[in-house]
C-alpha cells in the first residue's frame, strides 16, 4: 500500500499561482512594455493614434490562465474560449524560471516583426508580442505552475489570459 501512495505523490503537479506581489509584478511589466512602445522607445513603431493604455488586472482571467497552466501542455493549441464575461480572449505561454522573464520573453519577438506591414520574419512568431502591445487589449491576467515533467525543477509553465484579444 505505501509504495502505491508514494508513486501517486510523484506525478503530482506542483501548483503554484501567483500572490498579490507576484501579480502585481506581472502587471507592471506588462505596463512597462506597453509604455515603452507607446514612447516609440523603437524606431518608428507606433502611429500616434496607436499609444497604449495601462492594462489592468483581471482575477477571472487570473484564474482561467492558472487552470490553463496546470495543464502542464506546453503544445496545448486549443483556442481559449470565452473566460467568464470575456468573449475575446487571447492567451500566451511560456517556460520560464522567472516570471517577469516571460513578458520579456515575448516582448523579444518584435526583433523579427515589421511594424509597417504587420508581418513577423519567416521563421518566427510574433503572435505573443502583438498580444503583449494590442491597443484594443485592456485586460490581463497570468497563472503559473511548476510542472513535474520539466527537466530543470526551477522552470514555471506561464500562462497569461488577455481580454480583448
Amino acid at each position: 500500500m505505501v509504495p502505491t501512495l508514494l508513486l501517486a505523490v510523484c506525478f503530482v503537479e506542483a501548483v503554484f499561482g501567483l500572490d498579490a506581489q507576484e501579480a502585481q509584478l506581472m502587471l507592471k511589466v506588462h505596463n512597462e512594455h506597453r509604455e515603452y512602445r507607446s514612447k516609440c522607445g523603437e524606431t518608428g513603431i507606433v502611429p500616434a493614434e496607436e499609444l497604449l493604455q495601462p492594462l489592468e488586472w483581471n482575477d477571472e482571467l487570473e484564474a482561467a490562465a492558472q487552470r490553463w497552466s496546470q495543464k502542464c501542455d506546453v503544445h496545448d493549441k486549443e483556442p481559449t474560449g470565452k473566460v467568464g464575461k470575456f468573449d475575446s480572449v487571447g492567451r500566451n505561454i511560456a517556460v520560464q524560471s522567472e516570471l517577469a522573464g516571460a513578458v520579456t520573453y515575448w516582448m523579444k519577438e518584435s526583433d523579427h516583426y515589421d511594424h509597417k506591414s504587420d508581418h513577423c520574419e519567416p521563421p518566427h512568431q510574433c503572435d505573443s508580442y502583438k498580444q503583449v502591445v494590442q491597443s484594443d487589449t485592456a485586460y490581463v491576467g497570468c497563472g503559473y505552475t511548476k510542472c513535474s515533467s520539466f527537466v530543470n525543477p526551477n522552470e514555471m509553465f506561464i500562462v497569461c489570459f488577455y481580454s480583448p484579444a
